[in-house]
Order: structure tokens, then C-alpha cells, then sequence
């Protein structure tokens, strides 16, 4: 249930160390549920700072890269070998995303300071999906940050080398493009669906919790 918060913020932060944030992430139902801006506000971000930290000292050589790569790539893994390029893709994916740890920290913290105690009630209540907000008004400016670590990583040799024997092509010149608004579209998807079950999970266990005290 906590992990999944932190898919909010950005795809990166899926493959942060868990195990030391996951205390800020029950503190975030809490206050969520509990309806405080403030502390709301200031857990969030505290999630952010300490989930690019992490993801700047991660791993990527580790087996359990949590980082899903554009359907258009991930569908062509219908083999051993296919899987191996597309895993060899995805570390070096991971690597350069690490690039995109500080300014997406910038402009996240940004954007939830700038929120109105309005928008952050209506966040709390569900009304809003903070990742829908996030979609809405920072599409774009995260754009800005990924494309050009596409468009460096589309030059790198073995990139391309591990490309052309996944899809049997070589990369076009709309790679990068597709590569960026396919992977960030994609993952807002996916992200409105797991703050919506983060939601259920966190309120049920709030809830089962007064019940206790009471």
C-alpha cells in the first residue's frame, strides 16, 4: 500500500529505496485522511527530496529494476533473448533517468508549494487526483526534462545496437519523441490507477485504525 504513493511523482521514483521512505508515506495517509494541509503539504515534500536521493545512489544492475519501458518496446519481449535487450534497454533507460532526479525534485516541490489550500483540500478529498494535477499543468515542463536523456541516450552505440536486435529496426528519427510521449503518457495511466487504490487502502486502514482507538 505504500509503495504506491510515490508512483505520484514521477516514474523514477518507482525504483527508490522503499524500505527508508515508507515511514513518510504512512505519515502522508495520515495527514490525508486526517485533512491537514500543512502537514500534507510538508510530507509531500519530504517524499520528493528523499525519493531523488535515492534514486541518484540506485542500482540499476539490480534484477528488480521496477521501470516499465513504452508498450511499443515492452511488447516486442516475446523471447529470452528479446527479454535480454529489452532489460539491457531498460538499465541504460534507468541510468539516465538518474539525470532527472534534482530538476524533477525542483519542479514537483514547485508545484506543490504553489498549490492553494483549496486545490490541496480537494487533492485530499479525491476530488482531484494529484497525478491528473500533475498531468494537467506539468506535462510539458517533464517533458522538457526526459526528451533531451532520450535524445542523448539514442546516441549511445550500444543503445542502438540493443535496440535494432529487440525490434529487428534501427532508430528512426522520430525515436525520441515517441520514446518520451509514449512512456510519459503511459505512466500517468497507470499512475491515476494506483493513487485511486492508495486511496482505498489508505482510507480503510484509517478507518480500522479509529475503530481500534475508540
Amino acid at each position: 500500500m505504500l509503495r504506491r504513493i510515490f508512483i505520484l511523482f514521477f516514474p523514477v521514483f518507482l525504483f527508490a529505496n522503499f524500505e527508508n521512505i515508507a515511514e513518510k508515506g504512512l505519515e502522508l495517509a495520515t495527514f490525508m485522511n486526517l485533512k491537514d494541509v500543512k502537514n500534507f503539504k510538508n510530507s509531500l515534500n519530504e517524499i520528493i527530496d528523499l525519493s531523488a536521493d535515492e534514486i541518484k545512489k540506485f542500482d540499476t544492475k539490480s534484477s528488480n529494476l521496477g521501470l516499465d519501458l513504452p508498450k511499443f518496446l515492452e511488447n516486442l519481449a516475446t523471447d529470452e533473448n528479446k527479454k535480454n535487450y529489452l532489460n539491457k534497454i531498460r538499465i541504460m533507460f534507468g541510468e539516465q533517468l538518474k539525470y532527472a532526479a534534482d530538476p524533477l525534485k525542483i519542479l514537483l516541490k514547485n508545484e506543490i508549494n504553489n498549490l492553494s489550500e483549496n486545490e490541496l483540500n480537494e487533492i485530499m478529498d479525491g476530488k482531484i487526483l494529484l497525478s491528473d494535477f500533475i498531468k494537467k499543468y506539468d506535462f510539458n515542463a517533464i517533458r522538457e526534462i526526459i526528451f533531451p536523456l532520450i535524445a542523448d541516450l539514442s546516441l549511445n552505440e550500444n543503445f542502438k545496437r540493443n535496440y535494432k536486435n529487440l525490434t529487428g529496426n534501427s532508430l528512426t528519427s522520430d525515436f525520441n519523441s515517441k520514446f518520451t510521449n509514449e512512456f510519459l503518457s503511459e505512466f500517468f495511466v497507470k499512475a491515476a490507477n494506483e493513487e485511486i487504490k492508495f486511496r482505498q487502502n489508505s482510507n480503510a486502514t484509517f478507518e480500522a485504525l479509529k475503530k481500534l482507538l475508540k
